[in-house]
């Protein structure tokens, strides 16, 4: 397995209130593909973009969600999700945030209080979640 590899500075998040967690959906001839193309973490009034790309982890600050929107011309369509409501983890505090290497790309883990968590994985450029 390669060695983690992140570019960006990871954001300072563990102790901060999440207050909003978003993904982009990428959707192709109205099928579910990529589940969380892009990752937006607002913590401590500002935006975070997590997103993964041949095993590696990006970090990018200050860039806030797009909105949802269509691509006809390829058939697709990106559609942006509240997860951090579907997933009640608004206003919980992040108590852990760690990065790892896997066999077939890199994951992310968010762990919050009252024993909430979400997992996001790339693997084969296919990046999907688990929340508990």
């Amino acid at each position: 397995m390669d060695p983690l590899e992140i570019q960006g500075q990871p954001p300072s998040l563990v102790g901060k209130i999440c207050e909003a967690l978003a993904c982009l959906e990428f959707w192709h001839e109205d099928r579910l593909v990529e589940p969380a193309n892009a990752i937006f973490i607002r913590a401590n009034g500002g935006w975070h973009k997590l997103f993964f790309d041949s095993g590696v982890v990006f970090w990018k600050s200050d860039v806030e969600p797009q909105p949802s929107f269509e691509a006809p011309e390829i058939g697709s369509a990106y559609r942006l999700v509240d997860l951090g409501h579907k997933l009640d983890l608004v206003g919980r505090r992040i108590t852990a945030c760690d990065a790892a290497a896997t066999e077939k790309g890199a994951k992310v883990a968010l762990e919050l209080d009252g024993g909430r968590s979400v997992v996001f994985e790339s693997a084969d450029d296919v990046t999907s979640y688990v929340a508990a």
